[in-house]
């Protein structure tokens, strides 16, 4: 899949800069964030559901920094020839791990919005913990189901994209001839990709949204009556301001990736020509979407697809760090615990408080 183009070597090595930092400083966040929330003394099922969730969470958000290795390596190497391009094996594993993450990311971010609007509406209910692994788990089995079955189906074929710095699904096997005309059941595997790849992810972004937006009405409408609230209902109150910052940075990263999906969506769904298409032809204008401008062409997909999810998942972590006043404590004792040798016994007798997470 890799041409001769002409790609701004710069450019690119600023990409996989911007990359290197994120997966460093995701991966080292989201290990401590895990750590954090492990150790989370909880009050209730409820808080004992957010904990177990927000683990599941932070451990999705680690492997998509920890998984940016491949994506760095295309960006530094000479014309984004490296290691997807030559390990057909790696390539097609990148295809499960960088399709599969991004949508667990999108049930995950959901599950975690309606969770807490539940919550809000009916906060004298609680909510089972074993649901916060049972849920993910169920979605990650029915992904790998669907992916695996498109693959040995020989419907879905592993491709790498140099445009995208990574490897993605695609209806022709990766040594085809590109002056090949695209034969129409190529077109018909090419649409029923797009119903897990495409369709899916990009419509999961209007009930996470719808859900977004009601959780705001909600905590709009219980200011009215704030004065009145007990510790507990602050608790949720604040709880679940966290949620919403993090569903609301979920938002603003992703629909510029959901946007893309949907243009691709529509350009696979065009009729073939009368005269036919070549599979060169066929990628340019329906899957990587070339247009006479060589910056949006080898570099909007790459940030769509690979850095905007990425900073989404490095960023969570800040989140908690600003949002949950146990957490930042806990962070903070790290840097204490380094001068505790220089401190007497009489000093350093302290005990940090956690906090719920419901």
């Amino acid at each position: 899949m890799a041409g001769t183009q002409n790609f701004n070597v710069s450019a690119d090595y600023t990409i996989g800069v911007i990359l290197c930092i994120v997966s460093f400083l995701g991966v080292t966040f989201n290990v401590i964030s895990f750590f954090y929330f492990s150790t989370l003394e909880t009050r209730n099922s409820t808080a004992k559901f957010f904990k177990r969730l927000y683990m599941v969470i932070t451990c999705n958000d680690f492997l998509i920094c920890a998984a940016l290795f491949a994506n760095i390596d295309a960006a530094f190497a000479r014309e984004r020839k490296g290691l997807l391009l030559f390990h057909p094996t790696l390539c097609t594993v990148w295809v499960f791990v960088m399709w599969v993450l991004p949508q667990m990311s999108i049930f995950l971010v959901g599950l975690l919005s309606l969770s807490r609007l539940f919550v809000l509406r009916y906060p004298t209910k609680k909510l089972n913990p074993e649901l916060a692994w049972v849920l993910p788990l169920t979605c990650l089995i029915v992904i790998l189901s669907l992916s695996g079955s498109l693959r040995l189906s020989d419907v879905m074929y592993p491709n790498y994209f140099p445009e995208w710095f990574s490897c993605a699904p695609s209806c022709f096997p990766a040594d085809s001839n590109f002056q090949d005309q695209v034969s129409q059941k190529q077109v018909n595997n090419g649409m029923i990709i797009a119903i897990p790849y495409n369709v899916i992810p990009a419509l999961s972004i209007i009930p996470i949204s719808v859900s977004f937006i009601l959780s705001l009405l909600s905590l709009y409408k219980s200011n009215t009556v704030a004065v009145t609230l007990n510790s507990s209902s602050r608790r949720q109150r604040e709880a679940a301001v966290t949620v919403i910052i993090v569903t609301s940075l979920y938002i603003l990263f992703n629909i510029p990736y959901a946007a893309f999906l949907t243009f691709i969506l529509t350009k696979l769904s065009e009729p073939l020509p009368d005269q036919g298409i070549t599979l060169e032809n066929y990628i340019k204008t329906r899957i990587t979407q070339s247009t006479n401008n060589s910056s949006v062409d080898n570099y909007l997909a790459a940030v769509v697809y690979i850095v905007n999810p990425s900073l989404n998942s490095m960023i969570n972590p800040a989140v908690y760090f600003w949002r949950i006043q146990s957490f930042h404590s806990s962070v903070m004792s790290l840097h204490v615990c380094k001068r505790t040798k220089k401190v007497t016994p009489q000093q350093s007798n302290h005990t940090v408080t956690r906090e719920t997470v419901a």
